[in-house]
Order: C-alpha cells, then structure tokens, then sequence
C-alpha cells in the first residue's frame, strides 16, 4: 500500500509543479473574432483572465478584433517582454490590411494600440519603415482633420458670442483664420 501512496504523492506534486508554471505563462487566444491574452490556470492547460496592476496594462491588452475571415494560431508566452512583441507583431498583421483600404477609424485605434507598448517605436521603425510611415500618414491626416473641424467650431462660438467679447474676440478670430489658412493650404499626399 506504501508504494502506491508514495506514486500518488508524487504525480499529486507533479501537478502542482506544472500548474505553478503553467500560472506563469502568458497566452494569446481566439475568441470569436477576438484575439485575447489571458494566464496560465492552475491546472495544466487551462487559460484565466489577465488581472493587470493598473488600467494601463489592461488596455494594453485589450481583446482585438482580427479582419473579417482571419483566423489566428493560438500562441504562449513564458515572459511578459515576449507577450509584448507578440502583440506588437499580431498589430502590425492588422495595420497593413486596414491601411491599404484606408480605413481611418481602424488604423487610428491599432496605433493608439501600437503606442501602449514602450518597445513598439524603435522595434518598426527598424523593421518596418515603410509601415510606419503609412501609420503616420494615416493618422497625421486624421489629427490634422480634426484641428481643422475644431478650429471651425471655435470660430463658430466666437463668431457668435462676438459682440460680447470685443477686441478679444476679434483677435482669436484673426489667429483661428490664420491657422485655418496654413492648414487648408497644404496639399494631402497620398500613401
């Protein structure tokens, strides 16, 4: 009977010390049309939400939405460093879809992705230079879109509260014309 408790002892501690290190792994998954990063469970192969230290981290790794019909191989990290460039990797697989059929709202949102990890920049502009110009492009022209919206609203609610502003009114509105003229006047490129 000895033999058998000692077996039972043992594999009982075989898998405690694998879901101790299956607790340490990272793992990228499909869900859906979803891909997720979640831990290691403490039971061999099963997967738990990421609980993050801060909101930082939990937007970091946020689920993402992969293109219509792309299906992804589910991937397993044993360090945080190596979850980070599998991210940055499963971002650029997606930008490069999104920015040949000039989806604006999308490119946007996956470089905002892009920025949350510190490595991102120097690893693409090494790797991918032509990508992060055609990310650059794509949401300068954006961000440069939306100063110009916020600048005609801004000269709209001057021009309406003017005869209570006097002078000061007057004076913003020269400034608002002037930047409104730069920014009108530059001819977009195209990527």
């Amino acid at each position: 009977m000895l033999p058998w408790v000692v077996i039972g002892a043992l594999l009982i501690l075989v898998l405690i010390l694998l879901g101790a290190l299956n607790l340490r792994d990272y793992h990228l998954l499909q869900k859906g049309d979803y891909v997720q990063v979640r831990r290691g469970g403490w039971i061999p192969g099963t997967t738990r939400s990421i609980d993050a230290e801060s909101g930082m981290l939990l937007s970091r790794y946020a689920p993402l939405r992969l293109e219509p019909g792309m299906q992804f191989r589910a991937r397993r990290f044993t360090e945080r460093e190596d979850l980070d460039l599998g991210m940055i990797n499963l971002i650029v697989e997606l930008l490069r879809p999104a920015i040949s059929r000039n989806d604006a709202d999308r490119v946007d949102n996956l470089g905002t992705r892009l920025e949350r990890f510190p490595a991102a920049s120097t690893l693409l502009e090494t790797k991918h230079p032509k990508l992060m110009r055609d990310l650059g492009l794509v949401r300068g022209r954006r961000a440069e879109a939306d100063a110009v919206e916020a600048i005609g609203k801004a000269r709209d609610l001057y021009r309406r509260y003017r005869r209570h502003g006097g002078p000061q009114v007057d004076a913003a509105l020269k400034r608002l014309e002037a930047a409104e003229r730069q920014l009108m006047s530059r001819q977009p490129s195209a990527i």
